[in-house]
């Protein structure tokens, strides 16, 4: 502490000094101690540890590594996925449509082609009744001698 005096206390001669002083020169002497040791096979053992360990370490980063990865693979297929199909679901209207208005061109030209053949038959039928009845009307006249010729007969129709 430069620049500042210590104050000790009257009653306490240096004797924690001391004490510290010589905790200190133990704590000197085992780092002395351990310096000067020739264990040569103790610090390869703990130089093997510590490379082991930085080993795990480092598998354990590369495996955190390769699970983001596929993390973030995974979340950017399911986005464009959902991408994909949103702008499916806004365009089917769009597809579909030419779709629907095809299949109801076709569906009415075939309605219409069933439709007028049934026609054509209806009205061939008619035609066939109207003469048959005029056949008989004028057989009917020439019979009883009676002008047909105004009054109109009504015959039920079959289906």
């Amino acid at each position: 502490m430069l620049g500042r005096k210590t104050h000790k206390k009257p009653g306490r001669p240096r004797k924690i000094d001391q004490e510290r002083e010589t905790k200190l020169a133990e704590e000197l002497e085992k780092l002395k101690g351990l310096l000067e040791e020739d264990d040569d096979e103790k610090m390869e053992d703990n130089l093997r540890e510590v490379r082991a360990l930085e080993h795990k370490q480092q598998q354990r980063i590369d495996e955190i590594e390769v699970h983001n990865k596929k993390l973030m693979m995974w979340i950017g297929i399911v986005f464009i996925m959902v991408v994909i199909v949103i702008f499916w679901m806004m365009n089917i209207d769009t597809i579909t449509g030419g779709l629907k208005k095809d299949i109801k061109i076709e569906i009415k030209s075939e309605e219409f082609e069933r439709a007028k053949m049934e026609l054509t038959d209806t009205l061939g039928e008619v035609r066939t009744n109207i003469d048959e009845m005029k056949a008989q009307a004028e057989k009917i006249e020439q019979e009883e001698g009676i002008d047909t010729s105004e009054q109109v007969h009504f015959l039920p129709v079959s289906e």
